[in-house]
């Protein structure tokens, strides 16, 4: 492999301790059962509550080591706004060779090594350029995931011909190869695409570390979250009141062990690649069942939805995340007017839209999130009429999952131990820095927690 980073910090989003638990238990995940065997085990805490429990924001807490009160970070995008250092600038700039792979919603730019943004971020450049044809595939790709026909053919091409160069291995090809023609067999099984982008992912991953000679590196995989979120209720519908649809595919009763088995054996490329480096898993926060009626809704056409609201004048639409999308304007006061116009859509006397004002423009998204409201009709400041489903459309179904402050925390160091005291999430910026002899930030207060030395903690030998 030649050169391997120091350290790495695998950032599995929302991944369940309990789950892993579970799986590990029944045989399902091999890798994580031998990462778990020779490491030290933590919960962390993240210290919030909804609506300051998201990914968004507690991933901006683990890379800046403060918590939400302090860094204000809220939405998607806002990280890209915070103006203090995080823990890849603070290697960085002491000469540590970094390589930061999809960290969500930070705010990195130039580094000592490399730089590939979250996929959700409207407003990022991959560092160096030349890493900018993957980047802005896999963004449109993401941002876009509820719809079908996002990723054409001659991207699929471009992109292919991309990753043929950098790194693509011929098992992940042939996995894609596969997937596809599974997908043309059955559209149902479309659900797969995103585990097989974080396996494509990981082998550009793997490239750029050996080429930049990386000493610290991050990557970051979000498709069990998103899983657990929408497919719960189909693993387990005895838990909810509400059945899964009649209409969903079989294969999504499998959906969340799918996602854990295919991150085991992401997780067993690390293993093999990586021995002599010190391993870290970390989920930030977990999920739990839900049994709720709450569902998300998308905008049909972007265009549509704004010229219903009679919103005029130039502006352009980048989409984020499932309901959420930015719009930007040329001109002030054209915010502005779109700002009162959009808020003044409604559905049965409700507010229709989330609109948070920017400094470029509006952060919106469909605020209504309950199923009946499909057949109700939305009506605009000149109150004109049109139905709900023929500007809005449902995207993955009921939610089943919602996030839970608790996250695996794991140090891989060669021995086996449990540490019953949770750690706040703020603590780990800091104990990264430590390992790498680096002061930690002034405004970073929790400086407890040492990768190595865990005399500070009641740990119990398993």
């Amino acid at each position: 492999m030649g050169h391997s980073p120091r350290v790495i910090l695998l950032e599995f989003n929302e991944l369940c301790p309990n789950l892993l638990r579970e799986f590990m238990g029944r045989g399902f995940l091999p890798n994580f059962r031998a990462f778990y065997d020779s490491s030290t085990i933590y919960i962390t805490d993240a210290e919030e509550e909804a609506p300051e429990l998201e990914p968004w924001i507690q991933w901006f807490t683990v890379h800046s080591g403060l918590r939400y009160d302090q860094h204000k970070v809220y939405h998607l995008g806002d990280g890209r706004k915070f103006e203090g250092p995080l823990i890849g600038n603070l290697l960085s700039e002491a000469g540590v060779r970094v390589g930061i792979f999809g960290s969500m919603n930070t705010n990195y730019e130039r580094l000592n090594g490399y730089y590939i943004p979250d996929p959700w971020d409207t407003r990022a450049e991959a560092y160096p350029g030349w890493l900018a044809p993957f980047y802005n595939t896999v963004a449109r790709q993401v941002q876009e995931s509820s719809r079908n026909d996002a990723f054409t053919k001659g991207d699929m091409a471009r992109f292919g011909w991309f990753l043929a160069r950098h790194g693509l291995r011929l098992a992940t090809a042939w996995n894609a190869a596969r997937q596809l023609i599974d997908e043309r067999r059955d559209g149902g099984v479309h659900w797969r695409r995103a585990c097989l982008l974080e396996h494509i992912s990981y082998d550009l991953f793997r490239r750029l570390n050996r080429k930049f000679e990386i000493d610290f590196a991050t990557f970051f995989a979000n498709s069990t979250a998103h899983f657990q979120h929408y497919y719960w209720r189909n693993m387990d519908p005895e838990r909810f009141h509400i059945p899964p649809s009649a209409k969903d595919h079989s294969s999504l009763r499998e959906a969340i062990q799918y996602g854990y088995q295919s991150m085991d054996r992401l997780l067993g490329k690390v293993l093999q690649d990586y021995p002599g480096s010190k391993l870290i898993l970390a989920t930030a926060l977990s999920q739990q069942p839900w049994d709720t009626k709450k569902c998300t809704f998308r905008p049909r056409s972007f265009e549509q939805l704004m010229q219903f609201a009679g919103v005029a004048g130039e502006y352009q639409i980048k989409p984020v995340m499932a309901e959420q999308f930015h719009v930007v304007f040329s001109r002030n006061e054209l915010r502005q007017q779109a700002a009162e116009k959009l808020r003044r859509l409604t559905v049965e006397g409700r507010q229709l839209m989330t609109v948070n004002e920017e400094d470029q423009g509006l952060f919106c998204g469909c605020k209504v999130t309950e199923y009946e409201y499909l057949d109700k009709e939305i009506i605009n400041a000149a109150n004109e009429k049109q139905r709900f489903d023929q500007l809005l459309y449902l995207i993955h179904g009921l939610r089943s999952g919602r996030h839970h402050p608790d996250g695996a925390f794991w140090v891989r160091n060669g021995r086996h131990q449990v540490v019953d005291q949770k750690i706040p999430l703020v603590h780990v910026a800091p104990a990264i820095l430590r390992e790498f002899h680096v002061a930690a930030a002034d405004s970073m207060a929790a400086r407890e927690l040492d990768l190595d030395d865990l005399a500070h903690c009641a740990a119990t030998s398993v």
